[in-house]
């Protein structure tokens, strides 16, 4: 479960980065805003997965670090927030689709993983 939630932090750190390289300006910043989210992301499962044994108190306070970065994620790439854009190519759309799905699988999944 927990390598699952790895690799799918690190899918959405590349859908970022190829939103960074296939957008210009206001899109190209919130895909770096999302690419850096996905990072620290990243480094705060990491993090997690090398403590040994968590309380129920330090899985809920894992919780609250890993919401920042996962709502940034959300935000950026929100139906609401996309649709500011003019004229986004399919292909972007579907770069945007993915992230938010995966995000809002992911707090399922890291919640079901720390037991809370």
């Amino acid at each position: 479960m927990t390598d699952h939630i790895l690799k799918e932090i690190e899918k959405i750190g590349g859908w970022a980065e190829e939103l960074i390289h296939k957008t210009q300006d206001m899109q190209q910043d919130d895909a770096q805003q999302v690419y850096a989210a996905a990072e620290e992301l990243y480094h705060i499962w990491q993090a997690i997965l090398n403590t040994e044994q968590l309380t129920s108190d330090e899985a809920l306070q894992a919780m609250k670090e890993l919401r920042r970065p996962l709502n940034t994620i959300s935000g950026f790439t929100h139906p609401h927030v996309v649709s500011q854009y003019e004229n986004i190519p399919d292909d972007i759309q579907k770069l945007y689709q993915r992230i938010q799905s995966s995000s809002a699988r992911l707090v399922n999944e890291m919640m079901d993983a720390l037991g809370i």
